[in-house]
């Protein structure tokens, strides 16, 4: 609601704001609802294909819609601050966009905006919490599922920033997307090809009668996890080569502040 409203009270004050950032908002509302709220969540707590389809939809689909969104941008220029700026007030007294802006300028943000950097949160939260103490607390507890579910959602906003930051070079952006193709393909093959069950104590007690065999949903989860990376990689690619590409000429007679809009539409994240 605080996205709609700020995009609401831009435009009353004549500043335009792209219909395809607030479709994305939107979208990306509808997704993590989905993950977290609906039939979907009810059964990723008994069954693994459901439980990889969750977490994939709240660590790359929903995080990469907001990313497009563009909801810090907003947020910057919201508050009255340009985006992408760090200089401080003149006196000691910080607004909420000077916070903003010290915060997003830190040296822990800027590292964060690298795919290397960003990758390595992602395969933390991500992969090693699908290990199986890990998954079988975040599957026991709901206070450590929100947690998770929280995490997840910022990790993989963080990883798809970093693979849209138009201050990168292509090349850079898109090998962080092919690097973490590799890691995701070696997890999921790992989860396919393991012997045993991953928190197999959790899954014997719910135990409803129409599963399968465990270790089968356990291998069609890994299948799953695979052919959603194969996917997320193709989208990635073609997003990241995208990303600062160069737009034609404004036609004559444009309005200077909506080229420049479209133009950090396309081509600058948040």
């Amino acid at each position: 609601m605080t996205y709609l409203w700020a995009v609401r009270h831009r435009i009353r004050h004549g500043a335009p704001w792209p219909v395809r950032r607030t479709v994305s908002f939107l979208a990306a509302a509808a997704v993590l609802l989905l993950a977290t709220t609906s039939g979907l969540a009810r059964y990723a707590q008994v069954w693994m294909p459901a439980h990889v389809a969750q977490y994939s939809l709240l660590a790359l689909l929903g995080p990469a819609l907001l990313v497009l969104a563009g909801p810090g941008r907003l947020l910057t220029e919201h508050l009255g601050a340009p985006a992408h700026t760090s200089t401080p007030r003149g006196d000691d007294h910080r607004g909420p966009a000077e916070w903003v802006e010290a915060l997003t300028g830190s040296q822990v943000a800027q590292a964060l905006r690298r795919p290397g950097p960003a990758l390595v949160v992602f395969a933390v939260v991500v992969y090693l919490g699908a290990a199986g103490p890990v998954l079988e607390l975040t599957l026991r507890s709901h206070g450590a599922h929100v947690v998770s579910v929280l995490i997840t959602t910022a990790a993989g906003v963080v990883l798809v920033r970093s693979w849209l930051d138009s201050g990168l070079r292509r090349a850079v952006r898109v090998r962080g997307v092919l690097t973490w193709a590799v890691v995701h393909l070696a997890a999921s093959t790992a989860l396919l090809l393991w012997p045993g069950v991953l928190a197999p104590s959790w899954w014997a007690e719910i135990d409803p009668a129409w599963r399968g065999p465990e270790l089968g949903d356990q291998r069609a989860a890994a299948v799953l996890a695979l052919l959603g990376g194969l996917g997320a990689a193709l989208a990635a690619i073609a997003l990241a080569r995208r990303a600062g590409a160069p737009r034609p000429p404004a036609a004559p007679g444009a309005r200077p502040a909506a080229d420049r809009l479209e133009r950090a539409d396309g081509d600058q994240l948040p």
